[in-house]
């Protein structure tokens, strides 16, 4: 699988790259900048041309504000979406229970490794 990551801060921005790789990607990482910048529109557009859409916001809160934060994403029809695990298997175990009322979307937990231990 093919994930073009939309590292800009505009829809226009996100929208060119979307428009020159649509026909070989179906599959787009929206991060934190674009997220916070544009808000869902990015997620409602991507889902308008029937895309994946991967949400790589590393959540890493209480448990509850991951479940609800995890529910939105659903609600707006993200398929993919990142967690901490450093959050605890509490939190995590919120995150996928809150995901399972959306059947299509995956939790990703992540974790730094530090080479230097």
């Amino acid at each position: 699988m093919l994930i073009v990551a939309l590292d800009v801060f505009t829809l226009e921005e996100a929208k060119a790259i979307v428009e020159s790789t649509s026909t070989e990607v179906n599959t787009y990482k929206v991060g934190l900048q674009l997220l916070t910048s544009e808000g869902p529109e990015i997620i409602a557009y991507l889902k308008s041309l029937k895309k994946i859409v991967f949400l790589d916001i590393k959540l890493h809160e209480i448990s509850n504000s991951v479940a609800s934060a995890i529910k939105s994403a659903g609600k707006h029809g993200v398929d993919m979406v990142t967690v901490h695990a450093s959050g605890g298997q509490k939190m995590m175990e919120a995150a996928v229970k809150a995901a399972s009322a959306f059947p299509h979307m995956k939790v990703l937990a992540l974790i730094h490794m530090d080479r230097h231990s």
